[in-house]
């Protein structure tokens, strides 16, 4: 199997150390679920507006059953399918708020 260290910190709770700290961390970790590490990506302090959409892939990998992929192309679809139906999804809603707001102008 392989696995992608992906390192980031929050910039209220932590310093950029602790993105230094995770990827010395994971290989080890990784390791022992006899898996090797392909590549390494890190974020100093980047926050999203809310977890949604980490919620949606968490919740798609559970109904998926499993969490590995055969390569990082096909998680890349993966969660591109997601954020795909999100957006579709928002965009009718915000179409919507929009003929609202010309009704009412």
């Amino acid at each position: 199997m392989r696995s992608v260290i992906y390192a980031r910190y929050s910039s209220d709770r932590q310093s950029e150390a602790a993105i230094t700290d995770q990827i010395e961390v994971c290989p080890h970790y990784v390791e022992r679920q006899e898996s090797t590490v392909t590549e390494t990506h890190s974020d100093a302090a980047i926050k999203g507006p809310h977890g949604g959409l980490k919620r949606a892939i968490e919740n798609a990998l559970l109904l998926r059953g499993s969490h590995d992929f055969d390569d990082l192309a096909s998680y890349r679809g993966f969660v591109d399918a997601i954020v795909g139906r999100r957006n579709t999804r928002n965009a009718k809603r915000t179409e919507s708020e929009r003929a609202r707001a010309a009704v009412s102008v």
